[in-house]
């Protein structure tokens, strides 16, 4: 008889969708492996001037610069489906020992369910805004140092707010505003505030 434990589901890898009705799905605590539970962190984004397209990016890296206040934090850990197929959930728990713990504690009449981070259901995403940012860079500001400045930072800003500071520098360091709705990522030896 399979080990199985409760767990409020966040993502399912089959559809690459969050189940925002958020149901208590069943876990087999045969099936985790090495790798599992494995923290994750479900990106989020709203299409900046749509509303309701959404965007879901699953990352394992928990140092994702792109992480914000819309990602959701879960543990990944690999379920195998009644054909023998395997795919990866992410559930809502506070830590992978509350996970472990649990099915070490589960089976025969006692059905345990594993304590979540979001008792009150998943947050609704939040609306984007737009942040100026200010980029200093070590360049002298020509038109080509512009272009290249525009390019190395491309998809990184919202179109039509690039802007130089001034026309031209002669100290060798240049300063360029932009408006994001994420926080940029710098480049090289750049600074972005």
């Amino acid at each position: 008889m399979p080990r199985l434990i409760n767990a409020r589901l966040l993502y399912d890898g089959q559809t690459s969708q969050v189940t925002y009705d958020y149901p208590l799905i069943q876990i087999n605590c045969e099936n985790l492996g090495a790798y599992a539970p494995r923290p994750a962190v479900i990106k989020r984004r709203l299409a900046p001037g749509f509303g309701v397209q959404e965007s879901i990016v699953l990352t394992f890296d928990l140092c994702d610069p792109e992480i914000d206040d819309n990602s959701l934090f879960g543990y990944a850990v690999t379920q195998v489906n009644g054909d023998g197929t395997g795919r990866v959930v992410v559930v809502d728990a506070t830590s992978a020992a509350a996970i472990v713990s649990a099915c070490n504690a589960c089976c025969d009449d006692n059905e345990e369910t594993v304590t979540g981070i979001y008792t009150s259901g998943i947050p609704a995403i939040a609306d984007p805004s737009l942040t100026t940012y200010t980029l200093v860079r070590m360049d002298n500001g020509q038109p080509y140092d512009f272009q290249q400045a525009t390019l190395d930072y491309l998809g990184q800003y919202f179109p039509g707010t690039f802007r130089q500071s001034a026309a031209w520098q002669s100290s060798g360091v240049s300063t360029y505003t932009f408006q994001s709705f994420t926080v940029p990522v710098a480049i090289g030896s750049d600074v972005i505030t």
